[in-house]
């Protein structure tokens, strides 16, 4: 399926829900189906206005609903359209001009990034192997577990930071071939 038709149902499914949300709170809040709308689309628009709003337990749940639906919908249905303009259109403007020429930096700066963490990590772990010397083991056993705590954190940013980076457009891919 091709960026521009998901872009299309992801808009189609914030459209359904913005209407159905709107007319569902018109219902139950004892207002006019175009009041209704017009608090919908403030809503899933992030504008909330709070000219309107939601009086009792089934419109705050309606309100809930539009805005962890409409909001995410919409946010997604943009990122695709500006995606396939990117890729499609001006891609190769942007690469010529080398203001997008930017992965093989971006995988130097995450394996420097990744070195860099890893020797701090073994820096803390000999750190905490004196401390425990010096010290005993039960002064340090919470220490302990922050720092894999905090070790833990890291990787999982890292992976996501890689993944990142992974996304990116090669130079054969932004060159157009």
């Amino acid at each position: 399926m091709s960026v521009s038709r998901r872009a299309w149902l992801v808009l189609a499914g914030a459209a359904i829900t913005i209407v159905t949300g709107g007319t569902l709170f018109a219902a139950t809040q004892h207002v006019s189906w175009f009041t209704g709308e017009y608090w919908a689309m403030a809503t899933a628009t992030t504008v909330g206005y709070g000219d309107i709003t939601a009086h009792n337990t089934i419109g705050r749940i309606l309100t809930i609903i539009v805005m962890m639906t409409a909001i995410p919908s919409l946010a997604a249905c943009f990122a695709l359209m500006t995606s396939e303009h990117l890729v499609k259109r001006g891609l190769g403007w942007w690469t010529q001009h080398g203001i997008l020429h930017v992965r093989d930096e971006a995988e130097k700066a995450n394996t420097a990034l990744h070195e860099a963490l890893h020797q701090k990590l073994e820096d803390l772990h000999t750190v905490m192997g004196e401390l425990q010397e010096t010290v005993g083991n039960g002064f340090l056993t919470g220490v302990q577990q922050q720092l894999s705590d905090v070790e833990t954190a890291l990787h999982t940013r890292l992976d996501g930071i890689e993944s990142a980076v992974i996304a990116l457009p090669t130079e054969k891919e932004t060159s157009g071939e």
